[in-house]
């Protein structure tokens, strides 16, 4: 069993499991091997064509059955636990960039097997191809923690996929080369193959644009894909699941209500009954109550315990909270409720402006619900003269120009959206 240097030592999979989905980038074909040694494993080792196995890693996290269950796994050492988030503490490395010297990279140590997902590149100094992985990853907005001296970048994306990119020397032959391992640790396999491509492609040279696709127009003539009566009824299933006492039923019924107020994914109207429900605070407000929770403190419950209160679940629960507020507040802005609902309720201008605002100021820390602040704050402003009046008052351009400082060097989508909210202040003004 290999070991990842300071990383724990992940055991191999019990039984007959099929990780054949697992493995969905392979490019050891194109990386010609010489029939005496291969650059990247020992000389008792497969070739790269034979498809060596690929390392043992937790995939995903079992059910959690409630907070005892978890403070049970963490005691008991399980390594299929949800891990500790790092993030808060190390995320401010991420502004340093990956300075890499092109003759500081270790070979790949003896019996050591590369994952499949990994790539040869050649004649390529160490600092260009880690210049390029780093453009590529502020392109996508991926979040990275980079360590300068292994090589090694920690990588969270959008879609709470966590993985590492690493950089080897090669051998022999191929000393002018670099090889780049990219090893998924939780998350979806499909997202994971997305990015992987997109490292390899930057890697070698080729075009590092932005994968944001533009979202279409919603417009409120649209074709009614669910009933009001049936989107009602899935906002009742969704608080269920979010009064429960489980942390994966919360999980599920915040994920449930990110997609009830996406007006492309569910329909114009069932985005607007859900979204209504939020901004107006009428019928299902609990759901505000719930989301007003996680994006203050991070917790439904305030009796947590405050160990719990890191585990990476919480984050996911903040991080949908988030989304389904920015959803929400982005169909009721197009319908023309919101510009009322906030002369109406002194919860926007009292909590919801400074808790924004607030956020933007940690965008070094957290980028990716920076981000999704700066999108709630955009439309909170722009049909608003009340709150466009508060987010002044707080220091919101600074709290822009700042993060738009942060965005333009590490987070691509953060910089335009934050320019977005410079600009409608400054036109108000």
């Amino acid at each position: 069993m290999a070991s990842r240097g300071d990383d724990e030592q992940i055991p191999p999979p019990s039984g007959s499991e099929n990780y054949d989905d697992v493995h969905i980038v392979s490019d050891y074909a194109s990386i010609p091997v010489p029939d005496d040694a291969s650059p990247f494993m020992s000389s008792d080792s497969r070739l790269l064509e034979d498809a060596p196995p690929m390392r043992a890693v937790a995939m995903l996290v079992p059910p959690l059955a409630g907070l005892d269950t978890v403070r049970q796994r963490i005691d008991d050492m399980d390594p299929y636990a949800p891990k500790i988030d790092i993030r808060k503490a190390d995320m401010k490395k991420a502004s340093d960039g990956w300075n890499i010297s092109d003759d500081s990279l270790c070979c790949v140590p003896e019996h050591f097997v590369l994952e499949r997902t990994a790539k040869f590149v050649n004649h390529c100094p160490a600092s260009v191809v880690a210049s390029r992985i780093c453009n590529c990853l502020r392109n996508r907005s991926i979040e990275a923690i980079f360590d300068c001296i292994k090589a090694k970048a920690k990588c969270f994306s959008q879609n709470f996929v966590e993985f590492r990119v690493r950089l080897f020397a090669g051998k022999g032959e191929y000393g002018d080369g670099v090889i780049v391992e990219v090893q998924r640790r939780s998350g979806s396999a499909v997202y994971f193959r997305d990015e992987c491509h997109a490292i390899f492609d930057a890697a070698e040279g080729g075009c590092d644009e932005s994968p944001e696709v533009k979202r279409p127009e919603c417009h409120l003539d649209a074709l009614k894909e669910l009933t009001v009566e049936s989107a009602a009824k899935s906002l009742e299933l969704t608080l269920d699941l979010l009064k429960k006492d489980r942390l994966d039923a919360n999980l599920l019924g915040l994920q449930s209500l990110v997609l009830l107020t996406d007006a492309v994914k569910s329909g114009v109207d069932t985005a607007l009954v859900a979204s209504k429900s939020i901004v107006l605070h009428d019928d299902q407000s609990e759901l505000r109550d719930i989301i007003a929770s996680l994006i203050r403190t991070g917790v439904m419950n305030q009796d947590e315990d405050e160990a719990l209160k890191e585990l990476e679940i919480f984050y996911q629960l903040r991080t949908n909270a988030f989304i389904a507020l920015s959803n929400a507040l982005d169909v009721c802005a197009k319908d023309g409720c919101l510009s009322q609902a906030i002369v109406d309720q002194q919860w926007y201008i009292n909590f919801l402006v400074p808790c924004l605002i607030k956020e933007l100021s940690k965008a070094q820390d957290t980028p990716h619900i920076a981000l999704l602040s700066t999108k709630c704050l955009n439309s909170l402003v722009e049909c608003s003269g009340f709150a466009r009046s508060r987010a002044l008052d707080v220091g919101a351009l600074d709290a822009l120009a700042h993060a738009h400082e942060f965005g333009k060097a590490r987070y691509a989508n953060l910089a335009t959206e934050t320019d977005r909210g410079v600009h409608i202040l400054e036109c108000a003004c």
